[in-house]
């Protein structure tokens, strides 16, 4: 399988230039690896912090490959374009403020989840132990705390996130500064709200479709232990998934999630919440349109409804099949001009 141009070029010795480097050959970063990356990551990203800085933390901000991973402030100055990075970046810092320590907590949480599974936060994500089968649950505990896409109900300490992740493979890294982990359940007056986090309830998590949205493409299926064999191949690989397959997989991905998380604003009105299922339906029935706009309540972020590359390819179905139903109402302007001609 050839290897496809990305329109979203890495700088070379950041980490995600090795993502993209290890998904092309068919490999993640098993739990032990990520954790060695990861707790320096947030022991860094407390000493920024700590000193007033804020930025953007996603893959393409963190320097890998000369000493211990570290996110660069220059790198994170700006909001990325690459959507695998802006799906790791805070829910609140996406309109375009750097984000502090509460948003670097969802971020750590976004880039430890693609690093193990290979696919991106957002909807239609399944939970890690489904992608990456005998995942200790700790994982998933952990994850779930830190993806918590209200900010108001996520936790911000991340000398407790990197403890408690470095707990997860205890000789995996250099144990950080010691903090107490139970912040990341309560802190500074709240409860942090695991049923507001982007992880899909545990209760719910089957089938299984194991897709991510990568790149805004094809979701794929997720990469085997190292070394694994190539990911199956996408829509541009010469066609091999079909469109049909392709809308089948999202669609079981997105309504693997039945909370009612999604709200169209129409008419200047807010309709729902709706669970992916019923906002499915609404679009294919032309209810909702691509130029309207929806917000997910979960991650609080809204855009058009077309825009979401998860429901945009639902959105561009139902514009095609209305536009094949106008055309067979519309009457034939052929004149008969009579047998004589």
């Amino acid at each position: 399988m050839s290897q496809q141009a990305t329109p979203y070029p890495a700088v070379s010795d950041t980490l995600r230039a090795e993502l993209d480097r290890r998904r092309t050959s068919g490999q993640r970063f098993d739990l032990r690896a990520a954790v060695a990356l990861v707790v320096p990551v947030c022991t860094r990203l407390v000493e920024l912090h700590d000193a007033g800085t804020r930025l953007f933390v996603h893959p393409s901000s963190v320097r890998f490959g000369q000493g211990p991973p570290a996110p660069d402030p220059q790198l994170g100055a700006a909001l990325p374009e690459h959507p695998a990075d802006r799906a790791c970046v805070a829910p609140e810092a996406r309109r375009g403020q750097p984000g502090d320590a509460r948003a670097s907590v969802f971020s750590v949480g976004a880039i430890l989840y693609e690093m193990i599974t290979g696919a991106s936060v957002g909807p239609g994500m399944r939970r890690p132990a489904e992608l990456v089968p005998g995942l200790p649950q700790s994982v998933e505990l952990v994850l779930g705390k830190a993806l918590v896409g209200d900010p108001a109900h996520r936790p911000a300490d991340l000398g407790a996130l990197a403890q408690a992740l470095h707990n997860l493979a205890p000789t995996a890294s250099i144990p950080p500064p010691p903090a107490d982990e139970s912040h990341l359940d309560q802190d500074a007056g709240f409860e942090v709200d695991v049923s507001l986090s982007m992880l899909p309830p545990e209760s719910v998590a089957r089938g299984k479709v194991a897709l991510g949205i990568y790149y805004g493409q094809t979701p794929v299926a997720a990469p085997a232990p190292t070394p694994a064999p190539a990911p199956e191949p996408t829509l541009g690989d010469s066609g091999i998934r079909t469109s049909t397959e392709r809308l089948a997989q999202l669609k079981a991905s997105l309504e693997a999630d039945p909370r009612p998380r999604y709200i169209v604003i129409k008419d200047g009105m807010d309709h729902g919440p709706f669970t992916a299922v019923e906002l499915l339906q609404q679009i294919a029935q032309s209810s909702f349109t691509g130029e309207m706009t929806l917000r997910d309540a979960l991650s609080t972020e809204e855009q058009l409804l077309g825009a979401w590359e998860q429901f945009s390819p639902f959105v561009e179905q139902a514009g095609l099949r209305r536009k094949s139903q106008d055309e067979k109402r519309r009457p034939s302007t052929r004149s008969w001009a009579g047998p004589w001609c």
